[in-house]
């Protein structure tokens, strides 16, 4: 089953008032609380491009696959596998059990992977 999971994007950028940040990025209020509580069964491209330009990241990172009890498993080389996703773990939990004198190292590595491509 394709998901559409905003929070993930929001939990990974560490955004923890989305909907004030949604409002700042054009979107109302009204249409801010449906994205963020899953209550739109389909969303506009031109939204979309919106959170995608606010949040940087592509369209992919919104949807997840997840297979349905009682589904036909997909095979191993099907694309929509590359939409299974781990569990998100706030980086801001792993940041407070490294100790402080590694955090120079810590970001050295995010500068690094900011401007690889």
């Amino acid at each position: 089953m394709l998901v559409f999971n905003i929070r993930r994007v929001f939990t990974v950028r560490n955004i923890q008032k989305a909907l004030i940040f949604m409002e700042n990025n054009g979107f109302t209020r009204s249409s801010a609380v449906n994205i963020y509580n899953f209550y739109v069964t389909n969303i506009k491209v031109k939204n979309l491009e919106k959170l995608c330009r606010a949040l940087n990241c592509t369209p992919n990172d919104f949807f997840e696959w997840r297979e349905k009890e009682g589904e036909e498993a997909l095979p191993e080389t099907h694309a929509l596998n590359a939409l299974r996703r781990e569990k998100t773990t706030e980086i801001n939990k792993l940041m407070k059990d490294i100790p402080l004198e590694k955090l120079g190292d810590v970001e050295e590595f995010l500068k690094e992977l900011k401007h690889k491509e």
